[in-house]
């Protein structure tokens, strides 16, 4: 079946010599194949094809997210996030990215620069409801880690009184993105979310 795929993949370069995509779908094949083999050379083969690809075909979406597929496999989520931030300044609207590093960013501690993420793509396209949800969804992440953080320090204790703030000022953000949101799309789900701003002291 392997051998069957490559054919086709390489039948579609001969009709389309200019398209990156057959070169992509060649690196998705062999990552597929080290998921079910665990064999680390596959990985370094589709590398190899996203190569070609970037030569073929420079700053093509689908290449860096497959990339990133890879450099995650290969446990390099540094390079990921760094192929994922230069995806997103060359192409600022392909959300798919974007989403993926704020991912990436939140499972690696780094909230600050998830937010930073989101609010580029709010400025970008305020009119988005998508993306002020999804700013707000960011606030609502940090905002319940602070309330445990705040009630394992204890709301007197100086860092507790910190977090009181950060609480405050997230609640705050988090209600301004969702109110943004209802005027937008108004739905019930963003309505529940708003409920929690409430909710929240």
């Amino acid at each position: 079946r392997f051998d069957e795929q490559r054919e086709l993949i390489d039948q579609a370069a001969a009709i389309n010599p200019t398209s990156a995509l057959p070169e992509v779908m060649h690196a998705t094949q062999l990552y597929h194949t080290w998921e079910r083999t665990r064999e680390t050379s596959y990985l370094d083969d589709a590398m190899r094809a996203l190569s070609r690809a970037d030569e073929i075909q420079a700053e093509f979406p689908r290449t860096s997210m497959v990339r990133v597929a890879v450099l995650q496999a290969q446990e390099d989520d540094r390079g990921a996030m760094t192929e994922l931030r230069g995806l997103v300044q060359r192409s600022p609207g392909f959300d798919e990215g974007r989403h993926l590093l704020i991912r990436l960013m939140l499972e690696a501690g780094r909230y600050e620069f998830a937010v930073e993420a989101a609010e580029e793509a709010v400025i970008a396209n305020p009119g988005s409801a998508e993306w002020n949800e999804s700013l707000g969804d960011l606030y609502r992440w940090r905002l319940r880690r602070a309330i445990d953080e705040r009630e394992a320090r204890g709301a007197q204790s100086r860092t507790g009184r910190e977090l009181t703030r950060e609480i405050t000022e997230l609640r705050r953000n988090m209600q301004e993105q969702y109110e943004v949101t209802m005027e937008i799309a108004p739905s019930s789900r963003i309505l529940v979310k708003l409920a929690e701003t409430l909710m929240t002291l």
